[in-house]
């Protein structure tokens, strides 16, 4: 996903911002993300029966811009399309190799790497009866790529053959996708080039299978509730807007006998301090939105129901490069070297998060030996030289410039950090401007905005996060564009030798700091509160979560029933 929750992250929760085992994933984080806390959106779920036995597993987000697995962006509609939807592999409940979803057997993947042949499993069924097969995943994966889509993952294929192609409109026959049913219940793959994380990448949304049926009954309603065809082990029962979400368990998923969960209810949640009363009265089993003022009491407290994971997120700030002033490379690293990253993480955030001075989490030092490169750090008097190098001494004569961010307290408190910051070390000052989170999300897929909140998440291969800022991607918010910088990525995408790759990476990521265009704030942790008696809710770098792991363990259960499969 390159998302980018963001990326497969802005979302952040709704919190832990982005998709995702996929950067380009953009899962903006969605307010979902890695604890960012930044969705967006306002209003209540009062109306949602306060019986919490009756709604089985309890949680909150906003509510997802898409359920169409080609056009998910936020980690809102990750958490509910992977439940909804499953592909040939899925999510494992901790941060392991993927399991068997669709697929009935680990690929079979040919000694150059380059073609996967994926066997389905004959029991695999659509939520109405019908069996999954191989020409569900051909008819899925060629719409996601086809312009006439939408879809804001497509560059997640760039590893299959002609997807490039067929993206940027050079192949107009779809058909090219190098993708083929080879039988009933076989899928052949040929890859443009070697990538080892392909298999982590078909866990991800846009590889999901699409029903043709249901897209050419129903059009762009294809996934209301009404209408909705899944394969997954939930199907959804209700959604109301700005309210709640229901599941109910698929009684033709194909493991639907190990599935414990009978029910779960997705609460609309913006707000933090909304969330927390209702974790407070038990109306929550799972609490994804802590204010962070309560962060830090709870772990000096070493609250048994705190959680606090790492995960492979990050959290930035986007500068438009194609609006002056940010069109100047000097502007856009005397902002970012008047932010003191360090402050923000100690003394405001208090969670644990890592201050960031660069975009790719630190993870892949200790997973792939990638080290990333050093950008600009805390220099306020560097700062305000460069500035004046631009024309705006002491801020002087500076245009007014606005920062927008989806409605949450925690973004909100960063917004007034940046404000605080640019003011007190720049002269400049900078308007805030906070909307729900679909508003939002169209202001930064527009580039409509000067500054925004920024973010990603992605899986454990850091090409797939520097192809972020590839010209023309469309998780490439900022604009940027460098054709040396897409030569270098060409080049990465075609290097097997790991070291010869990670020097590559750390060529193109230290290509992007010189330039700027967005203000690596932190790599956020995750914080949650989770009830004592959820089992099978395991810790994952991208906060994703199946709720066919799930287990209740009621007073009146036996223990046995609670293990996970």
């Amino acid at each position: 996903m390159r998302k980018l929750l963001y990326h497969r992250m802005l979302n952040a929760t709704c919190g832990r911002q982005l998709a995702t085992y996929a950067v380009t994933f953009a899962v903006i984080l969605s307010a979902a993300t890695a604890g960012c806390g930044t969705c967006g959106g306002s209003g209540s779920t009062e109306s949602v029966g306060d019986n919490i036995d009756s709604e089985g597993f309890v949680w909150g987000t906003v509510d997802p811009q898409s359920l169409d697995p080609a056009k998910v962006q936020d980690m809102a509609a990750w958490w509910v399309t992977v439940n909804l939807f499953e592909g040939l592999l899925v999510f494992a409940p901790g941060n392991t190799k993927p399991l068997l979803g669709v697929a009935k057997a680990e690929p079979s993947v040919s000694s150059d790497g380059l073609t996967w042949t994926f066997e389905l499993r004959p029991e695999a069924k659509w939520s109405d009866g019908e069996p999954v097969i191989a020409e569900d995943f051909v008819y899925a994966w060629r719409r996601a790529v086809h312009p006439e889509t939408g879809g804001k993952n497509a560059t997640d294929f760039a590893p299959i053959k002609n997807a490039d192609a067929i993206i940027n409109g050079s192949e107009p026959d779809v058909t090219k996708l190098a993708v083929r049913a080879v039988s009933t219940h076989v899928l052949e793959v040929q890859l443009a080039y070697p990538t080892p994380t392909f298999s982590r990448i078909v866990t991800t949304p846009p590889f999901f299978p699409v029903p043709k049926r249901g897209v050419d009954k129903f059009g762009d309603q294809w996934t209301r509730p009404e209408n909705l065809i899944g394969n997954g082990a939930f199907t959804l029962a209700e959604w109301k807007p700005r309210d709640h979400m229901t599941f109910i368990k698929n009684p033709h998923y194909w493991d639907a006998a190990n599935v414990q969960l009978k029910k779960s209810t997705m609460r609309h949640l913006d707000n933090e301090a909304l969330a927390w009363s209702l974790y407070q009265d038990n109306k929550l089993h799972w609490l994804n939105l802590l204010p962070v003022e309560k962060v830090g009491r709870l772990r000096s407290e070493n609250h048994p129901e705190l959680h606090v994971d790492p995960t492979l997120c990050n959290a930035t700030i986007h500068l438009n490069m194609q609006r002056t002033p940010f069109s100047d490379v000097r502007v856009r690293r005397a902002f970012t070297m008047a932010v003191d990253r360090e402050r923000l993480v100690s003394h405001i955030l208090n969670r644990g998060d890592l201050v960031a001075y660069h975009y790719l989490p630190p993870l892949f030092e200790a997973t792939l030996g990638y080290r990333s490169p050093k950008g600009p750090s805390f220099d306020p008097a560097e700062a305000r030289k460069l500035l004046a190098e631009a024309g705006f001494p002491g801020g002087k004569g500076f245009p007014s410039v606005t920062y927008i961010y989806n409605t949450y307290d925690l973004n909100r408190t960063i917004a007034e950090f940046l404000q605080r910051s640019l003011s007190e070390n720049l002269g400049i000052n900078v308007a805030l401007e906070n909307m729900e989170w679909r508003t939002f999300l169209t202001r930064i897929q527009d580039n409509d905005f000067d500054l925004a909140r920024g973010g990603a998440c992605g899986i454990e291969d850091p090409n797939e996060w520097v192809r972020n800022y590839r010209t023309g991607a469309p998780t490439n918010y900022v604009r940027f564009s460098n054709s040396g910088y897409d030569a270098l990525l060409d080049r990465i995408n075609h290097t097997n030798d790991l070291a010869e790759r990670n020097r590559l990476v750390a060529e193109a990521e230290a290509l992007v700091l010189s330039e700027n265009p967005a203000i690596p704030l932190y790599f956020p942790v995750r914080a949650y509160l989770l009830k004592p008696f959820v089992t099978g809710f395991e810790p994952q770098a991208l906060d994703v979560h199946l709720l066919k792991y799930i287990r209740l363990l009621l007073p009146d259960q036996e223990a046995t029933n609670a293990k996970t499969p």
